[in-house]
C-alpha cells in the first residue's frame, strides 16, 4: 500500500507543469514604493489597447467621458520624471485632478515605476525627447533618435507608446512637425507659460496659471522644481473657483492630427 502512494505521488509530481524562471527584474529607484505598483486591472480595461509594432506608434485613441469638455484646462509637467514626480502625483491624486507628464527618455528608462503611477493614475504620458535638445537644431537622422528612442522608453516602461510631443524649449520648424507626424505624434505648445523654472515661486506660478487660463488652455509647468509641485494645490483650486476643470490632454483633445501643432484646445497653430 506504501509504495502504491508512493508511485501515485511520483506521477502526480511528474504531470505539474514547471513555471519557466523569471527573468531577473531592471533595477528600478521607486519599485520599492507599494503606490508605484502596476495595477494589473488598468492593463486590462476596454478603453486601451496594446499599441502594436513598431514602438514608435502612438497609442490608440482612448475612450473618454462623452460629457461636455468646454470648461477643461489641461495642466502639463515637462522635464520629469523626477524625484518631486511622485509627491506630485499623491497631490494630484487627493485632489482627484488629472494632468499630462511630457517625460525625458533617459528619466523614463531610470524611473518606469512613476510612469506606470502616473498610468494608473489615468494622466497622459507624453514625449519631451530623449536627452532634451533644440530638435530644429538637429539633422533628420537626429530628432527621429530623440523621439524614437523615447518613445521606446515609455512603451518599455507602460507597454504603449506615447501620442503627444512638446519639443524641448518649445523649438520647432517643420522639419520637426512632419517627422513627429510620421511617428503618429501631435505636438503640444502652450497658452499659458508660467515660466516657473526662471522664478522658482510657488505663488508666482499659481497667480500666473489662474490669472492666464481660460477654457482649452494648456499651461506650463515643469515637474523637476519644488516650487512648481509646492504650487499645484493653489493652481487646482483656482481653476475650480474659475468654473475650469483640469483633465488630461487625451481626455481634453481625444482625437489630435498627427503632426499638427496646438496652442490650446480650441486654436490649434497649425
Amino acid at each position: 500500500m506504501k509504495r502504491s502512494l508512493f508511485s501515485v505521488l511520483v506521477a502526480a509530481v511528474c504531470v505539474v507543469p514547471l513555471a519557466a524562471p523569471a527573468a531577473p527584474a531592471a533595477a528600478d529607484p521607486s519599485s520599492a514604493d507599494p503606490a508605484l505598483t502596476l495595477d494589473t486591472e488598468t492593463l486590462q480595461t476596454p478603453s486601451m489597447s496594446v499599441v502594436p509594432e513598431p514602438s514608435g506608434e502612438a497609442m490608440p485613441k482612448l475612450d473618454v467621458p462623452s460629457e461636455d469638455c468646454s470648461d477643461c484646462v489641461a495642466v502639463t509637467f515637462d522635464d520629469g520624471p523626477s524625484d518631486e514626480t511622485v509627491r506630485l502625483l499623491n497631490i494630484l491624486r487627493d485632489m482627484d485632478a488629472k494632468a499630462s507628464f511630457f517625460v525625458i527618455g533617459t528619466g523614463a528608462e531610470l524611473r518606469p515605476g512613476i510612469l506606470r503611477r502616473m498610468l494608473n493614475d489615468k494622466h497622459t504620458i507624453a514625449n519631451h525627447s530623449r536627452n532634451h535638445p533644440p530638435l530644429s537644431t538637429l539633422a533628420d537622422a537626429g530628432i527621429m533618435n530623440e523621439l524614437d528612442v523615447t518613445n521606446a522608453d515609455i512603451k518599455d516602461a507602460v507597454f504603449w507608446g506615447p501620442r503627444w510631443l512638446r519639443p524641448p524649449y518649445g523649438d520647432m520648424d517643420a522639419r520637426v512637425a512632419s517627422i513627429a507626424g510620421s511617428r503618429g505624434l501631435s505636438l503640444a505648445m502652450w497658452d499659458v507659460d508660467t515660466n516657473d523654472w526662471q522664478h522658482h515661486n510657488a505663488a508666482t506660478s499659481c497667480d500666473i496659471a489662474v490669472d492666464q487660463s481660460q477654457p482649452g488652455s494648456i499651461i506650463l509647468l515643469h515637474d523637476i522644481h519644488t516650487e512648481s509641485v509646492d504650487a499645484v494645490p493653489c493652481i487646482i483650486d483656482g481653476l475650480r473657483a474659475k468654473g475650469l476643470r483640469p483633465v488630461s490632454l487625451d481626455e481634453m483633445i481625444p482625437e489630435p492630427e498627427a503632426g499638427r501643432t496646438y496652442t490650446n484646445k480650441f486654436t490649434p497653430a497649425s
